[in-house]
Parts: structure tokens; C-alpha cells; sequence
């Protein structure tokens, strides 16, 4: 959304707070000045801020832009600042970068967009799991900000056809022919065939709460890049997710593990102690937040919400090959003191 602004002079409330520290996670690190423009353009046409940072009792709303057709930045605004005041903030100070002065105009082009959430679901020999799955996301959600990818072995038509049954009109179903069809490599997949700010990794043996996906969108607008849920089981301190929240551009730019930009999940995992990894390391980037608000409960043989069948057998096969797996990519790409440990391996 193209508008025009007058440069106007501030009080040089902006810098104070942009040297404390407030604005993160932009992509660039900021000029500790704003530039204040004068506008008519509705706000509200703007769409979904990027970002919401919370200044004691101000709420700062930031939006990504590209300011006089050259430089990327951020509009940012508040309901302390005038009506028709927005500010600009950049890599750069504006006003030498662009040599203007009060009453110069500049053009700022804002990216409207709607924040929405690819939900990857690997799935393996589960057909009766997709009519639950589906009613309960249906129920929970705004189906105009997630969109369902179901990621399947090709030869899995049972399977195939029962997700094609009930998933909506923008969903899709994205199939394989490599095997085994890990979880792991599903979700690499699914990485590779879907294009929204942000992905939730998912079983199909999950429960959405009602709110998880407001709850959600509010998390994902702190900038953190990599957010643990809370699947009312397995990990209530936080410090890992079985179904994490990950930017795309953390996974474009670092890569969610070890490997590297452009992966989410190691390969060599069978399916535990993917989640692991993906929690430890951006941890240890300080990239990682847990939000216990989004909730999505995870049904399973463990806690007897469900039968042990074949696809959990499979997972229970492999859990010491993975934990062994786990304990070796930690001795080789853990830098520092606090190496985590891995427990329950047996030699």
C-alpha cells in the first residue's frame, strides 16, 4: 500500500526507546532515531502489524515498509501519537540518507498482509484420524489465517484419501515417494511446498483449543522466531515443544537445526527428539519464547487418551536411535558451558 507523508519534527521519545533495546527481531539493526511523517492514510488499511511491543502503557504496532522506493524499514504507531503521525524506522538515519528536511515528502510502501499460519501434518497410516482432526482446527479457528498442508507417503492412498475428504478448499495434501517417510523429512517437505509467515508442526493426534490460534497470532507478533506451545503434557516448564511455531524467515535465514538456512528438521531423526533439537537451538540463538496460552493437546498411547498403534510403534522403535542421534549432535555443535543432556539411552 503506496502513500505519501510531510516530514515533521518529533520530541525524540522514539530514540530513547529504541536504544533501550525495545525493537528486535527486525532484520536489521536500527537507526536509534525515528523519522515522524504527517499523513492522511487510514491505518487501517494497513492489515496486520508484523510486531506489537509493549512500552509501559503504550502499544507500539510495527508494520515492514520500503520508504521512497529504496530503503527497508518499519512504520511504526501508536494511539499516543497524533492522528495523522506515523514514524519510520530504518537501518539508516533518513533524514541525511535521503537529505530532507521538514515539509520534504516521502513515499512509503507498506506491506499489507494478513499474518496466517501453515499447519504441517505429517501423517502415516491414520484415516480415521482426519475427519477429528479437521472438525476440531475447524471449530478453533479462523480458516482465512491457517491453511492445512497434510504430508503423506504416496502409497498411503487409505490414508490420502480420507485427509481429501475434509480438508478445506485452500488446504492441500503433499505427497512422497521417498522412504521411509520420516516425520522429519515430511516436515521438510511441507516447508519447501508452502509459502506463510509462519508453520505449526503438528500430529494428527492433536486437540486445538478454542483460542490456540488468537493466542498464537498474538505470539507470533512479539518477533520472537521459534515459539513452544503447550500440548498439556509432555513439557510444562517450557523448555521444548512437540508442535513449535517457526518463522519462515528464521528457517530462510539460520535454519530451525543444525544444519543450517533452509531446513527445519535434521533428517536423520526417525520422529523423536526432532522437537528437541529445533528447541535447543534457538534456545541457545536466544530466539526461542513458550507461550502455555497456545494450547494444542496432544493425544497419545502414553497418557492412555489413545490406543498404541502401528505409527506409534514405529516412533517407539526408533526412540533410542534417535535420543543416541541427539546426544551426538549436541557433541558436535554445542558451543560453550550448559551442554544439555540426553536422557534414557540405552548402550
Amino acid at each position: 500500500m503506496l502513500f505519501t507523508g510531510v516530514v515533521s519534527s518529533g520530541y525524540g521519545v522514539a530514540s530513547k526507546n529504541v536504544r533501550t533495546g525495545y525493537y528486535t527481531n527486525l532484520g536489521y539493526k536500527p537507526f536509534y532515531g525515528t523519522l515522524n511523517l504527517k499523513t492522511d492514510t487510514d491505518i487501517t488499511k494497513f492489515g496486520d502489524p508484523v510486531q506489537e511491543v509493549r512500552i509501559g502503557a503504550r502499544l507500539v504496532k510495527l508494520w515492514r515498509c520500503r520508504i521512497n522506493h529504496e530503503i527497508d524499514g518499519h512504520v511504526l504507531h501508536t494511539d499516543s501519537l497524533k492522528p495523522k503521525t506515523i514514524e519510520l524506522l530504518a537501518p539508516v538515519k533518513l533524514r541525511d540518507h535521503f537529505k530532507v528536511e521538514d515539509g520534504a515528502k516521502m513515499d512509503v510502501d507498506v506491506v499489507v498482509k494478513a499474518t496466517r499460519i501453515d499447519v504441517l501434518v505429517p501423517v502415516l497410516n491414520r484415516p480415521l484420524n482426519a475427519a477429528p482432526f479437521m472438525e476440531s482446527l475447524d471449530a478453533s479457528s479462523r480458516r482465512d489465517r491457517v491453511r492445512v498442508t497434510v504430508l503423506a507417503d504416496e502409497d498411503d492412498t487409505e490414508t490420502i484419501d480420507a485427509w481429501a475428504q475434509v480438508i478445506g478448499d485452500g488446504d492441500q495434501i503433499v505427497t512422497s515417494p521417498i522412504k521411509p517417510g520420516t516425520f522429519a523429512r515430511k516436515v521438510n517437505l511441507g516447508y519447501l511446498n508452502t509459502e506463510h509467515q509462519y508453520m505449526i508442526l503438528c500430529g494428527d493426534d492433536l486437540v486445538f483449543d478454542a483460542d490456540w490460534a488468537k493466542h498464537a497470532i498474538k505470539a507470533i507478533r512479539t518477533g520472537v522466531p521459534v515459539i513452544g506451545t503447550n500440548d498439556l503434557g509432555q513439557d510444562q516448564k517450557g523448555q521444548q515443544s512437540p508442535h513449535p511455531l517457526i518463522s519462515r524467515e528464521y528457517v530462510k535465514k539460520h535454519g530451525a537445526s543444525w544444519d543450517g538456512p533452509g531446513t527445519v528438521c535434521h533428517e536423520g531423526y526417525w520422529h523423536n527428539c526432532v522437537d528437541r533439537e529445533i528447541a535447543l537451538v534457538a534456545r541457545k540463538r536466544d530466539m526461542w519464547s513458550y507461550d502455555p496460552k497456545i494450547i494444542l493437546e496432544h493425544r497419545h498411547f502414553w497418557d492412555g487418551t489413545v490406543d498404541k498403534d502401528e505409527t506409534y510403534e514405529l516412533g517407539t522403535k526408533h526412540v533410542n536411535e534417535d535420543r543416541k542421534l541427539l546426544r551426538s549432535r549436541i557433541e558436535d555443535n554445542w558451543i560453550g558451558p550448559n551442554k544439555p543432556k540426553v536422557e534414557g539411552i540405552v548402550e
